[in-house]
């Protein structure tokens, strides 16, 4: 499942790629994505916030070229499952 919130929640149950690169294929797919803004369907579905607040997260990606890492110590979903 995908989810859209406009306040930041990292959420992922594979953490060990934190901090690698993100390959260049998958770099220039977001790239391709802000060039070509939000499909008009996902626009509809979204609010204002959460469609601004995905643009921002993906330009962060180009930014950054790297995984995110968990600063918050809480790696794992709870409860575990």
């Amino acid at each position: 499942a995908l989810t859209f919130h406009a306040e930041p929640k990292l959420r992922t149950v594979i953490w060990e790629f934190g901090g690698e690169p993100i390959p260049g294929d998958l770099l220039r797919d977001v790239r391709r994505f802000l060039g070509a803004g939000l499909p008009a369907p996902l626009q509809e579905l979204l609010e204002p916030a959460e469609r601004e607040a995905l643009l921002e997260r993906a330009a962060g990606v180009l930014e950054h070229g790297r995984f995110p890492v968990d600063t918050t110590g809480h790696r794992y979903p709870w409860p575990l499952v």
